[in-house]
């Protein structure tokens, strides 16, 4: 992969990542009631999900 692609697909990750945690922190927090495990299997869910998507 060239450098500069991964760097420029690094860089608009941190720069989303404010966004992300803003617009779904609280859904996410909701959704897995404060349970550690139930947050990491919903994450893995979305991530797996994503990943899929494309």
């Amino acid at each position: 992969m060239d450098a500069a692609l991964a760097g420029s697909a690094l860089l608009m990750g941190l720069a989303g990542s404010p966004h992300c945690l803003a617009m779904c922190g609280a859904a996410c927090a909701g959704l897995s009631g404060g349970a550690p495990r139930a947050m990491a299997s919903f994450q893995l869910g979305r991530w797996l999900s994503y990943a899929a998507g494309g």
